[in-house]
């Protein structure tokens, strides 16, 4: 979609606008076992602490940003203590306030819910106090983390068309939105958020910057992909099809490109062994090779790829044991879907509630990520689909399960493996395979190790 096609602007400022029925009529509440991490964490990465004692400016805030004629420092290059300055008085955290449901962290830069939904990343050369590199800023602990050695700033010129502002900057912070954050208690508005909450730690930004004598220039126009790959989030990563003799796979993986791009490795059956265990293929191959994580997603077109990246990050910061890609977990409701189909999977939420404790909206998403943590249980024992029963047995053993919205595309590839008798059959089957898990959980908990 380019700029001039303004008709899906117009349909999402329509459809999550507020009225007098929306407010009153929504179902919507907040799910705070499921609630996010306030800060976004990078657990394997070294901190290096940046300087706490800010000194003030001197100069008001008002009058920083007022000025028509800015008085510029003559080396007009920032240490690591301006550093400090802007991202603390920008995104740092400036109070504390406990409540029955937890903490809220107050930044500096105010934000709809006291969510703080944007992150922070660095982009520098060689700067007094600090390498050049890409760093992430942790306001939990004022501290940035080092995730790419080395002077991006071409990168960050060619994503934006060599703005000078840009190619010449000593150093170049750039705002990233985390949506689940937010969206855990907007939903959909989500995404007016961002302009707003962004807006407000800008103006911090631009004010800090002037108070201290620093040019200081916002730029909009960039190529998004071109700024995400500087940021780490998908790592090292492999792409394997699991050949259960469906052409869809290959001509699936085709259109995302990842032969070409990765040379995706071929796991083959020799007939059609299900859905599970091409699953579990999948899982045993992972452990085998050393990976931290294992991606799944359909083969029919369905899943976004690019959601992936956003998937990850939450994994990552919550620390899930698996995290699934739900389609109702903002809703928590069945909306659009066939009767018989809607039926079963309220019946399947409601059943891995009332036998592990916890609600999941989307039992049978295939998109999700799992932790090697899991692998040497999910080999462990024979599931069928990899839905319910699956979910049901991990948090029998005591494994975190969470959800992250998502959104999926109609079917592209394939055909579906439900049929009309699988209407009858499959709540029956998934119904005994989750009974069966839970024997097995309180089996393998009691096996010595």
């Amino acid at each position: 979609m380019n700029n001039r096609e303004i008709q899906a602007a117009w349909k999402y400022h329509n459809g999550t606008k507020h009225s007098y029925w929306s407010i009153r009529n929504n179902p919507h509440f907040l799910d705070w076992a499921n609630r996010p991490q306030p800060f976004k964490i990078y657990p394997q990465l070294e901190q290096l602490p940046l300087p706490r004692d800010v000194p003030q400016t001197g100069v008001a805030a008002l009058s920083a940003i007022s000025q028509r004629e800015l008085s510029w420092r003559n080396e007009s290059v920032p240490d690591l203590r301006d550093l400090a300055c802007i991202l603390y008085f920008s995104a740092g955290i400036t109070k504390q306030r406990v409540h029955p449901g937890g903490e809220i962290y107050f930044r500096a830069a105010a934000c709809t819910g006291a969510l703080y939904e944007i992150e922070l990343y660095v982009v520098s050369i060689d700067l007094p106090g600090l390498d050049a590199g890409v760093y992430h800023f942790s306001p939990a602990d004022v501290s940035l983390r080092l995730l790419r050695k080395g002077d991006f700033r071409g990168n960050l010129a060619q994503a934006t068309a060599m703005e000078p502002a840009v190619a010449h900057a000593s150093a170049t912070i750039i705002c990233t939105g985390t949506y689940w954050r937010n969206a855990w208690k907007y939903q959909a508005r989500t995404y007016r958020h961002f302009g707003w909450d962004n807006g407000t730690l800008l103006a911090n930004m631009l004010a800090v910057s002037a108070a201290s004598g620093l040019p200081a220039k916002i730029v909009l126009g960039f190529v998004d992909a071109e700024v995400n790959r500087l940021l780490p989030g998908l790592g090292d990563t492999r792409a394997v099809r699991i050949d259960a003799s469906s052409a869809a796979v290959g001509r699936s993986l085709a259109e995302l490109n990842l032969r070409g791009r990765s040379g995706a490795t071929v796991l083959a059956h020799l007939c059609n062994l299900g859905y599970g265990r091409a699953i579990q293929t999948a899982v045993i191959y992972a452990q085998r090779a050393g990976y931290d994580r294992l991606v799944t997603l359909d083969a029919d077109g369905q899943h976004d790829p690019a959601q992936v990246r956003a998937l990850l990050a939450e994994f990552d910061t919550r620390q899930w044991d698996v995290l699934i890609g739900s389609r109702y977990v903002l809703k928590r409701e069945y909306t659009g879907v066939p009767f018989g189909r809607r039926v079963g999977m309220r019946l399947f939420s409601l059943l891995v509630r009332l036998m592990a404790g916890r609600r999941v909206y989307d039992t049978t998403s295939g998109l999700k990520v799992i932790g090697r943590q899991t692998f040497a249980s999910l080999t462990k024992w024979q599931f069928i689909d990899f839905h319910a029963e699956a979910i049901v047995y991990l948090m029998r053993l005591g494994y975190r399960i969470g959800e992250f919205p998502i959104t999926v595309d109609e079917r592209r590839h394939g055909v579906t493996m439900y049929s009309a008798l699988s209407h009858i059959k499959y709540p029956l089957k998934t119904a005994l395979m989750v009974v069966l898990g839970v024997v097995e959980a309180s089996l393998t908990r009691k096996r010595p190790s």
